[in-house]
């Protein structure tokens, strides 16, 4: 209770919090990751479990729900348990995938023009996560990263370094390709220097 001032009337204090997220949206965020962040959010908020499921219906958004009343017809998402929803959803929006189709897809992964050697090489380490290499990771990881190493200058080199690990790899591959760039900008200058000094020169002719 709380006196206001000047008057011996009491008046009780009210504490409010409100739960709120924002509403899954496929184009913004996984579907795993949303959940992580709705389950902070219960923490934070103290929700007991016989009102996740009404939350969780509630802000997953219509198009999710929709989603679910679909895979659920002629059943109501009412009738099934908080758990149940959210391994239903994932397995809808998180399919796993086929393995031989990842490894496809890794196996084809190159280089690109103007990428990085760094941004290549995790760009592998993500296309990796699902072709279940086992121990045999680091060892499919460095031959992909070689193979599809966009500088053949870069590439001999390693071909040619013996008992070569992936870290080792990836180090000499980033400091060669910073020696590259570092030459060509150098380069750059001086042909610009080189242009300037004979333009001088045609505009101001040394008198013989």
């Amino acid at each position: 209770m709380m006196a206001t001032e000047g008057s011996s009337v009491t008046m009780p204090m009210i504490t409010t919090s409100t739960f709120t997220i924002e509403t899954f949206n496929i184009a913004q965020t996984k579907w795993s990751r949303w959940v992580k962040r709705l389950e902070v959010a219960f923490r934070v908020f103290n929700v007991p479990d016989e009102l996740k499921l009404p939350y969780l219906l509630h802000f997953m958004g219509p198009e999710a729900y929709d989603t679910l009343c679909d895979k659920l017809a002629p059943d109501s998402p009412d009738d099934r348990t908080y758990n149940e929803v959210v391994q239903m959803m994932d397995q809808f929006y998180n399919p796993c995938p086929l393995e031989i189709a990842e490894i496809f897809r890794f196996q084809s992964r190159k280089q690109q023009e103007g990428e990085t050697v760094q941004e290549y090489y995790y760009a592998l380490q993500k296309l990796s996560i699902n072709c279940k290499f086992g121990e045999y990771l680091k060892m499919a990881l460095r031959n992909q990263f070689v193979y599809g190493l966009h500088s053949r200058r870069i590439q001999s080199r390693l071909l040619e370094t013996r008992d070569l690990t992936l870290d080792r790899a990836v180090e000499i591959s980033t400091s060669m390709e910073m020696s590259e760039r570092d030459a060509n900008q150098l380069h750059r200058k001086t042909n610009s220097v080189d242009a300037i000094v004979q333009k001088d020169k045609r505009r101001y002719p040394i008198p013989k």
